[in-house]
């Protein structure tokens, strides 16, 4: 009897322990479709794009040239861009390391040229495939003929100089070019600010009067009919301001200015229609169709360095 309860536990001891150190069973896969995990986080994060922006301070830009020393030592110039300044007082963000030289364009003296760094090699290698290989050699000041909109206005009374660009209440948030002009203007009528106009005559035969008008210098006529006969004329009406008070238009509280176009500075590798061509060597470089180019008596100038 002893001997079979012996029995009997031996063999529940060994049904234990093969219970307890035979392996656990595997766990079952995870799906192949399973998304949960590649919904928030993607397998292969997609690359950040490049866009190299023309910097505002340049009228073109172009790769920089690199010399026989630089392109045998691969010196990191072949990273670097080349800059026309629109003014050269204001350079691009960055252009201010010593490789940052600042020099006059020998072909247009009026602009002037910065090396300046990409910044990364691979804004580099993105933005050498969209600029231009080469710079305009000659660039030229053309004007948009649509956009010969005029108008006149009367600006604060520190400004003074014939071209400026000023906000206006037409473009509050975008100056304009005005140019000045004549700040007075002959009165039409009677005195306003002279007690005593002179007297003058129309014709040989008028009888001396101010005709009602303000003249305050006159001339003899010039002698165009052959004769002796001469008269007085009047030569100059009182001057009155454009920007003045509404009750005395003889006291000045602005500088009158005229709204003129603003031109751009186009070039003979400007991209599209944008080009500057001339017919031969000998002739001189024109605007292309649509543009025309300033002249003093034209209500049109650039802002920036050109031509």
């Amino acid at each position: 009897m002893l001997y079979t309860i012996f029995a009997l536990a031996a063999t529940l001891a060994c049904a234990v322990r093969f219970q307890t150190e035979s392996p656990s069973a595997p766990e079952p896969p995870e799906a192949e479709n399973d998304t949960s995990k590649t919904d928030l986080q993607p397998l292969v994060e997609e690359a950040p794009k490049i866009d190299f922006q023309l910097p505002k301070e340049c009228s073109e830009v172009c790769p920089d040239k690199r010399s026989f020393f630089d392109k045998v030592f691969q010196l990191k110039q072949k990273y670097r861009y080349k800059c026309i300044l629109k003014d050269h007082t204001k350079l691009p963000p960055g252009c201010n390391d010593r490789d940052a030289k600042l020099r006059r364009r020998k072909s247009s003296r009026a602009q002037y040229k910065i090396s300046c760094p990409f910044g990364t090699k691979a804004l580099a290698k993105q933005a050498l495939q969209v600029i231009p290989k080469k710079c305009s050699e000659e660039m030229k000041c053309c004007c948009n003929s649509a956009e010969r909109l005029s108008f006149r206005t009367c600006l604060p009374m520190h400004i003074t100089d014939e071209i400026v660009f000023h906000p206006s209440i037409l473009s509050p948030d975008n100056p304009r070019a005005f140019k000045r002009i004549s700040q007075t203007y002959s009165n039409p009528g009677e005195c306003v600010n002279v007690t005593d106009p002179l007297k003058y005559q129309l014709a040989e035969d008028d009888e001396l009067s101010d005709h009602g008008k303000c003249c305050i210098e006159t001339e003899l006529s010039p002698n165009v009919s052959g004769t002796e006969a001469r008269y007085t004329m009047c030569t100059k009406f009182e001057q009155l301001y454009h920007c003045s008070p509404l009750d005395d238009h003889s006291t000045q509280i602005g500088q009158f200015y005229q709204k003129i176009t603003d031109g751009q500075c186009l070039g003979d590798r400007s991209p599209g229609d944008l080009k500057i061509t001339r017919a031969t060597a000998l002739h001189d470089f024109k605007c292309p169709k649509g543009f025309y180019a300033p002249k003093a008596s034209d209500a049109c100038a650039c802002k920036v360095e050109c031509d």
